[in-house]
């Protein structure tokens, strides 16, 4: 694959996951500041940036031709693992290291989308 093809699919896939991005941590922040623990909140976020991001990655970063159909089972597949894997990483760095939730976010989202944007470009959009 060419290189200016590759750094439109990274630029992409970074705008239309920051967008997401955003509107995880917007509705974490949200539910933290209305009572809810972290790991909940961080939870619920990540599945509400996940719908979004999907429409986003199909058009701004990968330009999938592939069946709405087969993207949407393989992305809810790599979502799920994803969602499990944000879920993981943030107990783990705000739970038990005691990292406050802004940093283990921080850190959890930068691991997660290095992930993501492998698994979209190889399965999830890939043709």
């Amino acid at each position: 694959m060419k290189p200016r093809v590759i750094r439109k699919q990274i630029q992409g896939f970074l705008i239309a996951g920051g967008l997401a991005t955003g509107f995880h941590w917007s509705v974490m922040s949200l539910l933290i500041v209305g009572g809810f623990s972290p790991v909940i909140a961080t939870g619920v976020g990540a599945g509400s940036g996940a719908a979004l991001n999907y429409a986003l990655q199909r058009g701004l970063a990968f330009g999938s031709s592939l069946s709405h159909k087969l993207a949407i089972r393989r992305y809810a597949v790599a979502t799920i693992a994803a969602w499990l894997f944000n879920l993981i990483i943030f107990a783990l760095l705000n739970s038990v290291l005691g990292l406050p939730v802004v940093i283990a976010q921080f850190i959890t989202t930068a691991t997660v989308a290095a992930l993501n944007f492998f698994i979209y470009k190889r399965f999830v959009f890939n043709e």
